[in-house]
């Protein structure tokens, strides 16, 4: 699984340096997360490099990569089951997180 990190969330949590990577074989093992703030207080943007699917949680108290990873992994199932496609996370997401990377975000152009 490849998290693109933007550069602000990268800063945030503390990843290293981050490298450019080509995008996941598995459309729903790559994402993309930005931080941003509303009023004060902090929010990760996780989007689905390809397909765009996403979902919003909470930035604060996440200030390592293992935390980010159980928040997004906890917020992408529950969005998931909301929408009742809790079977995609099984299936295509959960395998794909016995590998996690964190890179640098696509090019616009690819």
């Amino acid at each position: 699984m490849i998290f693109r990190l933007s550069q602000k969330l990268n800063t945030k949590i503390k990843a290293g340096r981050l490298e450019s990577i080509p995008a996941d074989e598995n459309l729903l093992a790559d994402w993309s997360a930005h931080l941003f703030s509303v009023d004060r207080a902090q929010y990760i943007l996780l989007s689905n490099t390809r397909t765009l699917y996403s979902v919003v949680f909470p930035g604060k108290g996440i200030t390592n990569d293992r935390l980010l990873i159980g928040e997004a992994m906890s917020s992408l199932r529950d969005f998931l089951r909301a929408d009742n496609l809790e079977f995609v996370y099984h299936q295509f997401i959960t395998p794909a997180t016995a590998s996690v990377s964190f890179a640098k975000a696509l090019d616009r152009s690819t």
